[in-house]
């Protein structure tokens, strides 16, 4: 795609935000040698779980937060092809636990990005089509165990794929979506995820996008039932549906600021988190 400005509109930068629960990544490309890097900072917290299907409180007037600082670089390789690097570091603290907090490293990914179909490269009304495979690579905090059932994550190594689509509507409106699968080691749970989502950018460059997220597990025990441990939590089938708005706005050329909120709606197994989001990104091209 031929216009530079597509390495943040319009909606790279949702990725940014949730590299733990496989949000979207953009369908559109920029041009060869465009770079961007970010950091997002995630604090997330949740005094209500599904066990199994099941609301209800955490119990004794505890929350678990988790806070989590997210380092992400993308480059172009070419028009049609690019890459990105994710990790950071993650902090998850539980009032009721007895072996302190957890942190560590987070899962990091990998990730390749092709275009199929440029929706700008015809008349034709098509959408952009891409695809993306990627490489988790498993982080290095401590998982639960007894006495302490929570984790940052789940701590395994794998591979994922998923196909992209996307559409201008106008110069101003889009929509876009994703539908991938990912696959763990370690007796982790496959996911199926997808997401759908729409974007609007005002006439002063603020742009809002709204976003649709869901992970379903594919396998795994429910908390409470037989075979489920308090020591293995990341071998639960966790699902989690989020809803979720962010605002971002370039404050030069080639910066931008952004502030998300999400909640989570619907899920099994997990909690009913808030999440809040800020990040900065900066793109630039070599010469």
């Amino acid at each position: 795609m031929k216009n530079s400005t597509i390495i943040f509109t319009p909606t790279l930068l949702a990725l940014l935000v949730y590299p733990t629960i496989g949000a979207a990544v953009s369908p559109w490309f920029g041009e060869e040698d465009d770079k961007s890097i970010s950091v997002t900072y995630v604090k997330e917290s949740f005094d209500e779980i599904w066990k199994a299907n099941t609301k209800g409180p955490l119990g004794g007037g505890n929350s678990i937060d988790q806070q989590t600082l997210w380092l992400r670089y993308e480059d172009h390789l070419d028009d049609d092809m690019a890459y990105s690097i994710i990790t950071g570091w993650t902090k998850s603290e539980f009032g009721a636990a007895t072996r302190g907090d957890f942190d560590g490293r987070a899962d990091s990914l990998i990730d390749l990005k092709y275009l199929l179909y440029d929706e700008f490269s015809s008349e034709k009304s098509y959408p952009t089509v891409s695809v993306r495979a990627g490489i988790t690579i498993a982080g290095t905090y401590p998982l639960s165990s007894a006495g302490n059932p929570h984790s940052p994550g789940d701590r395994a190594d794998g591979v994922e794929t998923s196909l992209l689509l996307g559409r201008m509507l106008s110069n101003n409106f889009s929509v876009f979506g994703e539908f991938g699968y990912r696959y763990r080691n370690n007796d982790v749970p496959n996911d199926l995820f997808y997401n759908v989502g729409v974007s609007y950018q005002f006439e002063n460059g603020l742009r809002l996008d709204s976003l649709y997220v869901v992970s379903e597990g594919q396998s795994g025990t429910d908390i409470g039932k037989p075979g489920f441990s308090p020591a293995e939590f990341e071998k639960l089938r966790e699902d989690r549906s989020l809803v979720d708005i962010g605002l971002f706005y370039p404050i030069v050329e080639n910066q931008f600021l952004g502030l998300n909120y999400a909640k989570v709606i619907d899920g099994r197994n997990t909690g009913k988190s808030d999440i809040l989001s800020l990040t900065y990104a900066y793109g630039f091209t070599d010469f």
